[in-house]
């Protein structure tokens, strides 16, 4: 019988400016409560399924961090070796960020349109922030297209993720939604990157299985 690997992808729980409505982009909101008690959800629903992870990846969005962090503790597996990358991060909204999100409605439904993008200067320009101080300044967005970010985090797919499974381990990565989505489509695994139903909702997780020439042989949400 062949080895199956686990791939488990949790989108990160919601957020205050979720719950208003606002752009989080790479702004770096917490969780709300109800953010938290998804996370409680996904770890519960992982449990049940029997899936036993061996390895996680998130962003470096505190969003993320925690959901990863939540999901580690209720399933009592703090050895999990957790690596984080910037190219989980979720789409960068640019000027956009923490504004209402009918402000910039069209640009949220073109893959190839940027939001107006800040300047360097600009102290939300994640170039100003410590975290990021490692990754090379051509390479951190002031603002993205949904195909940018897709173009982002496939190298990461490619070099990180994808070797994990081969090696036959089970995955969980903790991202966002449009990180997500764009890595789903890349797998095939949506009909289109822009389908509203390509996004998987907090809190449940949506599984695919990969056999040992990494071809997907099953894909599912887990659910009570």
């Amino acid at each position: 019988m062949s080895k199956v690997s686990y791939l488990v992808l949790v989108r990160s729980g919601n957020t205050v400016y979720y719950e208003e409505q606002k752009y989080a982009g790479w702004a770096d909101v917490a969780l709300s409560e109800n953010g938290v008690n998804a996370a409680r959800e996904a770890a519960n629903l992982i449990r049940a399924s029997g899936i036993r992870l061996d390895t996680g990846f998130t962003s470096m969005l505190k969003r993320g961090v925690h959901t990863m962090n939540i999901i580690i503790d209720e399933l009592d597996i703090n050895s999990l070796k957790v690596h984080k990358h910037w190219r989980l991060n979720t789409r960068h909204y640019g000027k956009l960020e923490g504004l209402n999100k009918e402000s910039g409605s069209e640009i949220a439904l073109n893959d190839d349109v940027r939001p107006p993008l800040l300047d360097l200067m600009d102290d939300k320009h994640p170039s100003h922030e410590t975290k990021y101080q490692f990754v090379p300044l051509e390479a951190l967005p002031g603002g993205e297209s949904m195909n940018d970010c897709k173009a982002r985090i496939i190298p990461y797919w490619q070099d990180k993720i994808a070797p994990a499974l081969l090696k036959g381990k089970n995955v969980l990565v903790v991202s966002h939604g449009h990180s997500i989505k764009a890595l789903r489509n890349h797998l095939g695994d949506v009909e289109g990157i822009e389908a509203l139903e390509s996004t998987i909702s907090a809190g449940i997780p949506r599984v695919l299985e990969f056999n040992q020439r990494l071809e997907i042989t099953a894909q599912y949400n887990l659910s009570n």
